[in-house]
């Protein structure tokens, strides 16, 4: 287990409930009061919170990610405590996308935690997210530095690297899953 203990939890055994659309928006603001972020009130206008928080559930064992540039704004140790950027340079070097940020967002940041919790995901992960994904994490296409970045990226990039061959993404915002 890492020593960053608000990077990940398990709910209490006696009332443990795995993860489902009714209930993980419950979890996320829980994790966003820990980092002292607000809490979602209205989970139909995102612009009315704060950055993005992701939720993964593997095991009973749940793998919170928040958007990095978010999260410097709680200031650097705070931000630090959070986030492991070295971590994340590191997968960006492994999966050949140095300089590529998307690895930031909340939902590489979940499963990038998950990997680490566990060294090997299942085949198929399902993931919890407090507003809709950018085009990045959906795969694209988006423009990067000049580059157009086709859809062989972003977190199907990603997952694949993990060994997960289907990751969904359930938008707590629009009741609707995104299947990469």
């Amino acid at each position: 287990m890492s020593p960053k203990c608000n990077v990940r939890h398990r709910a209490p055994s006696e009332s443990f409930t795995h993860l489902d659309e009714t209930n993980a928006l419950a979890s996320i603001n829980d994790y966003r009061k820990l980092i002292g972020l607000d809490e979602v009130r209205n989970i139909k206008a995102p612009n009315s919170y704060p950055a993005t928080v992701a939720i993964t559930e593997i095991k009973g064992w749940r793998a919170m990610g928040v958007s990095t540039g978010r999260a410097r704004e709680l200031g650097k140790a705070r931000a630090n405590s959070i986030i492991d950027s070295a971590r994340t340079d590191e997968i960006l070097a492994e999966i050949g996308m140095k300089g590529n940020d998307f690895v930031t967002h909340a939902e590489a940041q979940s499963l990038i935690r998950a990997k680490d919790m566990f060294g090997e995901l299942p085949h198929t992960v399902r993931m919890y997210v407090d507003r809709s994904p950018c085009n990045i994490c959906q795969g694209g296409p988006w423009t990067y530095l000049g580059t157009r970045i086709t859809a062989d990226a972003g977190l199907t990039h990603l997952r694949r690297h993990l060994g997960v061959q289907r990751l969904e993404v359930f938008d707590l915002a629009t009741g609707k899953m995104l299947v990469l």
